[in-house]
C-alpha cells in the first residue's frame, strides 16, 4: 500500500510540474485534474468488490507425514466486475508446538490460490489467517474483511513398532460367560444348584454322581475387552512418538482379526474408540491427533475392566 502511495504522489507531483512548465497546453490541467480523481475514481469502482469479497480456506481432514499438504484459498465475489487485491497473514502451526509459521499473501486470482505446505511433523495442523485486508483497483485504500475459519488437518505419522511387542502368546479372543436362565445355548457349563434355578436345568445324572444338585448353566462367547492406551503426553515429541507406535499396534492387531478399544485422555475425560478392522484405524488416529498435552503431571487412564491392555507410552519410557 505504502509503495503505491509513493507511485501515485511521484506521478501527481510530475503532473504538477508539468502542468507549471506547459499552463499554455490545454491537456496539461486534463492530465492534472485525471490524476487528482483517480483514487477516488478507483474506491467508487471497487468499493462494491471490497464490501462483498469473502474468502475461504480449505485443507483435507488428514494427510501422511511426508506428503504435501495443499490449502485452497477461494474468494468469492461480484462476477461482473474484476477482483480487487487481497492481501493477507497465514499462520500454520503444530498444536503444542509454540513456533509460528507466518505467510504473506497477495494477489490471489479469481478461481483461487494453493499453497503448497510439507507435512513434516505428524499431529494436528492448523491453518488460519490472522489479517485479511482487500484493496481498491489502485491499492491505495484497504479494507479489512473477516477472516475464514481456521482449518484442522491430522498428520498421520509413519507407524513406528514398539519395543517390546505386546505378547500375544496365551491371547484369547472371547471367553465363555453365562447366560439367564431359560436361554437357548449349545454349550453348557455345570455349577452347584441355587435357590431360584429352574428344576428342569439341573443335570441328574451328574447329581447322582456328585451327591449334590448341578445344574446346566447356558453359555455364550463373549469378546474380551482389548485396550490399547494413549499415556497422556506431556509435549509434542511424546505426543507423536505414541501416536506412531499406536498406528503400529493398531493396524498389526486388526492384521490378525483382534478388535480392540483404544482410549487417550481429552480435557474432559477418557476418550474411546474403537477398532474393528483396518479401515478404522486411520480415521482414528485423526481423531487421537487431537488429544491434548498435559505438561502439569500424569493423568491415568483406569483399565479395570480390561480383559488385556497395552499402555504406550513415548519411546524410552518404561510403561507403569
Amino acid at each position: 500500500m505504502a509503495v503505491n502511495w509513493i507511485i501515485y504522489l511521484v506521478s501527481l507531483f510530475a503532473a504538477i510540474c508539468f502542468y507549471i512548465a506547459a499552463s499554455p497546453v490545454w491537456f496539461s490541467w486534463v492530465v492534472l485534474f485525471i490524476l487528482l480523481i483517480l483514487p477516488l475514481l478507483s474506491l467508487l469502482l471497487s468499493l462494491p468488490q471490497m464490501l462483498r469479497v469473502q474468502l475461504r480456506l480449505s485443507a483435507p481432514e488428514r494427510v501422511e507425514q511426508g506428503r504435501r499438504l495443499v490449502l485452497e484459498l477461494i474468494p468469492t465475489s461480484l462476477a461482473v466486475l474484476p477482483l480487487p487485491e487481497l492481501r493477507l497473514r497465514l499462520c500454520l502451526q503444530t498444536q503444542g508446538d509454540e513456533h509460528v509459521e507466518y505467510r504473506y499473501l497477495r494477489h490471489i486470482p479469481r478461481e483461487g490460490g494453493t499453497v503448497w505446505l510439507e507435512a513434516e511433523q505428524p499431529g494436528l495442523f492448523l491453518a488460519g489467517v490472522s489479517q485479511l485486508r482487500v484493496y481498491d483497483y489502485l491499492g491505495l485504500f484497504g479494507l479489512p474483511r473477516p477472516a475464514p475459519a481456521q482449518t484442522r488437518t491430522a498428520v498421520l505419522p509413519q507407524p513406528v513398532q514398539p519395543d517390546p511387542l505386546p505378547d500375544l502368546t496365551a491371547f484369547r479372543v472371547v471367553r465363555l460367560a453365562a447366560l439367564p436362565q431359560g436361554s437357548f445355548s449349545e454349550n453348557h457349563d455345570h455349577r452347584p444348584y441355587r435357590e431360584g434355578d429352574n428344576v428342569r436345568s439341573i443335570h441328574w445324572k451328574l447329581s447322582q454322581k456328585t451327591d449334590d444338585l448341578i445344574v446346566r448353566e447356558p453359555v455364550a462367547p463373549v469378546r474380551l475387552r482389548s485396550y490399547l492406551i494413549v499415556s497422556p503426553p506431556r509435549d509434542l515429541p511424546a505426543l507423536q512418538s505414541e501416536l506412531a507406535q499406536l498406528r503400529y499396534l493398531s493396524t498389526w492387531l486388526t492384521d490378525r482379526e483382534l478388535p480392540h478399544t483404544v482410549l487417550w485422555m481429552e480435557q474432559q475425560g477418557v476418550h474411546s474408540r474403537e477398532i474393528a478392522s483396518a479401515d478404522e484405524v486411520e480415521p482414528m488416529l485423526a481423531e487421537a491427533c487431537a488429544a491434548p498435552l498435559f505438561p502439569a503431571g500424569d493423568r491415568s487412564i483406569p483399565a479395570e475392566d480390561a480383559d488385556w491392555c497395552f499402555r504406550i507410552v513415548p519411546e524410552g519410557e518404561v510403561a507403569e
